[in-house]
Order: structure tokens, then C-alpha cells, then sequence
């Protein structure tokens, strides 16, 4: 590689590495109005996440935080493994609910971030509260790697797998 092309390359690593930090912490907070309606919608779609409002409510849920960048959660395929991938019955809500969960508690609390541990837990705890309920209102509904996290919930190891989970993002 030629000299003037390291330069160039070392200067857009330099950009990426230190822009992406000061644009995120210059995200203006979502509205008011945006805040209460994701919280609204979050907890309708926990109490039935496969009913047909639900399917509408997800759908303005994600809208919502796609327009509202403070409330979007940092992408890491790391948080629900291979859940990514399943095609069980509830699988693409509960990834949806992830965000959808993490984006309530940055609602809640304006001043976090998408990329702090606590607001992955609360990712996470939104998509166990909602698999619960899949399985409590659809029998069908056995999902294996929703199981695992469940299962990391209930020994009380959530907080512990979202570090780790987070700490291998880019891997």
C-alpha cells in the first residue's frame, strides 16, 4: 500500500473512531410526544406481542425510533446470538422487541445512551417479558435461544451477559 494511501486511510479510521462519539453525544433528546408514544406503544406490544395490534403498534414503535436517533439502540448481533437467524414463531417480533424495549428505556431516561450496558438489559428484560407472554397466550411458541436469555434472566446474570455481549460487538 502506497504511503499516501495509509495516510488516507489512517486519517478515516481517526474520523470514524473520534466523530462518531462527539455526533452521538451532540444527538439532540427525542420529543415529548415521541417519548410517551414509544412507552405507550412498549407496553401494549409486551402484554401481546403476537396479536394484530401488535404487528400495527411494532410497526409505529420502530417507526418512532427510527426517526428519533436518541432512542436507538447500538446494533450487536452479540446480544441475541443466534436468534438472529431463527425463523421460529415469535423470533422476528422478539428481535424487534429488543430494540423496541431498549428504545422505552432511553425514553425513560433521556440523558443515556443506546451503547450503555443498562440500556441493553433493558432491551433484553423487554424481550423476556414479551417471550413470556408469547408462551403464555400461544402454546405453539418455543423458541431455544429465547430460552437461554430467559434462562440468564432468571439466575440474575443479565447485566453480566449484556457487558460481555457488548464487549464482543465488533467481533
Amino acid at each position: 500500500m502506497k504511503r499516501s494511501t495509509r495516510v488516507v486511510w489512517a486519517a478515516a479510521t481517526a474520523f470514524l473512531l473520534f466523530a462518531a462519539p462527539a455526533a452521538r453525544s451532540e444527538t439532540p433528546p427525542a420529543s415529548e410526544k415521541s417519548r410517551k408514544e414509544l412507552v405507550k406503544l412498549a407496553d401494549a406490544i409486551e402484554a401481546n406481542p403476537l396479536s394484530k395490534d401488535a404487528r400495527k403498534q411494532r410497526r409505529k414503535a420502530l417507526k418512532i425510533i427510527e426517526g428519533e436517533q436518541s432512542l436507538q439502540l447500538v446494533a450487536c448481533r452479540a446480544l441475541i446470538g443466534e436468534l438472529t437467524m431463527s425463523r421460529n414463531l415469535g423470533a422476528m417480533e422478539l428481535r424487534a422487541q429488543l430494540r423496541i424495549a431498549a428504545g422505552r428505556y432511553l425514553a425513560d431516561h433521556p440523558s443515556a445512551t443506546g451503547t450503555e450496558v443498562e440500556t441493553v438489559v433493558a432491551g433484553l428484560e423487554g424481550l423476556v417479558r414479551a417471550y413470556e407472554a408469547m408462551r403464555r397466550n400461544d402454546p405453539r411458541v418455543a423458541i431455544p435461544e429465547a430460552d437461554a436469555i430467559v434462562e440468564t434472566y432468571r439466575d440474575g446474570n443479565l447485566g453480566a451477559y449484556a457487558a460481555d455481549a457488548m464487549a464482543n460487538c465488533d467481533r
